[in-house]
């Protein structure tokens, strides 16, 4: 999300009621934390190929761990 400066304020996570559509139990995330999940769910898009990793901002870390939408949201 982007405050009233345009700059990044905060990303967020939530849960999705079937039912109504709507999303509820939003939760903030940082950053570094959202850019993290950004990138990693691309790559995991693309099947976690090594071509694809060559593009991503991830391979410039010495560790990738594993993470989901749904692992960010339960540490929050």
């Amino acid at each position: 999300m982007r405050g009233g400066g345009g700059a990044f304020g905060y990303g967020f996570v939530g849960k999705l009621d079937i039912e109504s559509g709507a999303l509820t139990d939003i939760r903030a995330i940082g950053e570094e934390r959202y850019n993290y999940l950004r990138w990693y769910k691309s790559w995991e898009r693309s099947g976690f190929t090594e071509k694809s990793l060559e593009w991503n901002p991830l391979n410039k870390l010495n560790n990738i761990g594993k993470t989901s939408i749904k692992a960010v949201f339960c540490a929050t």
